[in-house]
């Protein structure tokens, strides 16, 4: 059946036209949803790095407040376990050393007692945990391994009590 002339409907230009329109505006938007992963791996990094500063903070703030000094074994956290610290106060590992001394095994320790519930790590290269944990000397860096497109680190010096790193 023909339409007849002036009867109601789109013409084929203008369906065209809409068809162009709607592929403007999605290749406009979606960039702006490709980078969602992105924000999503830097928000948690972010808010694990703000974490372990809390954690490193709290644990240097009782150092103070019950007047200790010196290295000290066995400083009682919240939830009851103990953790040990170095002659500044701050955290190093939960088994009775107080240095960190180039052990990965140590930063593990310190970043599971430091946050509940926290991201998984690993020490060694291959695995599928969250992070990678090193140490050298009396700093330990946790390596995101989630994004494979850049490296995003958290940096814990036990020195200093500075929690930095990484992430672009």
């Amino acid at each position: 059946m023909r339409a007849q002339a002036g009867a109601p409907g789109f013409t084929l230009v203008e369906i065209v036209c809409g068809i162009a329109v709607v592929a403007i505006l999605a290749g406009l938007a979606l960039p702006r949803f490709a980078n969602f992963s992105t924000d999503a791996h830097r928000a948690s990094v972010n808010g694990t790095r703000a974490a372990i500063a809390a954690g490193v903070h709290l644990v240097q703030s009782k150092y103070r407040a019950r007047g200790l000094t010196g290295v000290q074994d066995n400083v009682t956290g919240a939830s009851g376990a103990d953790i040990d610290v170095n002659t500044a106060g701050f955290p190093v590992d939960t088994a009775g050393q107080n240095t960190i001394g180039g052990t990965a095994a140590r930063c593990q320790n310190i970043w599971n007692w430091l946050m509940v519930s926290p991201p998984t790590t690993q020490t060694a290269v291959a695995g599928t945990a969250d992070y990678r944990v090193t140490a050298a000397g009396e700093v330990c860096t946790y390596t995101y391994r989630k994004d494979t497109a850049v490296t995003r680190t958290i940096i814990y010096t036990a020195t200093t009590g500075i929690v930095a790193g990484s992430n672009p």
